[in-house]
Parts: structure tokens; sequence; C-alpha cells
């Protein structure tokens, strides 16, 4: 039996430098154990004021970053190919949930939430920019969630 490990990890952006009093984002739960075709939700919050916009993205094992969509406060802007595999909900302002549908192993992966606020003049900087959100989320504190997901290895 393969045991496929999915791991989420809250993250948070912060463009004018990391204070861990004021500025932090949490996840959960911190364990989850789902079978093949069931789904995962996972919960973000926040308190950080005019932070508005809530991103998820998947971390796959080449480490690069893929958005799965985002909460730019109320309104629900999930990327278009996973439109029936993740379902995004609640409010970019505090709290938000992304549920992951019908798992399979190949979802197992890092799944980051991270909140900013919204910058009009580069709208692309805050989904698009992934080395920036990767040096931004050594500066921050995050939680973790682990989900594991079972699964039955078949030799051809």
């Amino acid at each position: 039996m393969i045991i496929a490990i999915l791991t989420f990890a809250a993250s948070l952006i912060c463009f004018t430098g990391c204070s861990p009093d004021n500025k932090n984002v949490h996840q959960s739960p911190p364990h989850l154990i789902k079978n093949p075709q069931e789904s995962a939700k996972l919960q973000c919050s926040h308190a950080i004021t005019n932070h508005d916009v809530m991103l998820w993205y998947k971390q796959i094992q080449d480490n690069q970053l893929h958005l799965l969509g985002y909460l730019n406060m109320n309104f629900v802007y999930p990327e278009e190919a996973l439109k029936n595999k993740t379902e995004l909900g609640g409010d970019g302002r505090n709290n938000g949930t992304i549920t992951i549908k019908n798992l399979q192993l190949n979802d197992s992966a890092v799944y980051f939430c991270a909140v900013r606020y919204t910058v009009l003049q580069n709208a692309e900087l805050f989904y698009k920019n992934l080395l920036f959100l990767l040096f931004l989320h050594s500066c921050s504190n995050h939680t973790s969630s682990l989900l594991t997901i079972k699964g039955i290895q078949m030799v051809l």
C-alpha cells in the first residue's frame, strides 16, 4: 500500500517586513486522513488589516508553485482548469476555505494559503511572480496541516 502525504502550509506574504505579532495566517486542521475519491477541506484565517486577497497555491515535487485560485474579498476566482477539482469559499478579508474534491494520489503536495493587500497597478504580481512568493515565505509565520491519502500500488 502506498501512503501519499499531502501537506498544507499557511503562508503570509508581507511587503513591508515580517512581524510575527501582527502578521499571522492560520490554517487548519492540523491532520487529515483521507481515502481516494474523498474530499479535503482546508481553512485559512487572518486578521490583518487591509489584506483582502487570499490565494491558494499547490507546490508539486519539482518545487514549482501552481495557483489554484484566489478570493478577493468575497469574490471567488478559481483557475479555469481546476474549477471541477477545487472549490473556494469564504472571504479573503478574514476566513477562506479550499475544498479539493475527488482526491487522488497525485493530489499529494504542499498547499499554501497566502494573504495580501490589493495592488491595482501590479495586479499580476500577487499571483504570478512565484519566486517573490518563495522569498517572502521564508520570513513569515506558518502552520501546517497533514493529509494522508491511502492507495494501492498496482504492478503491471
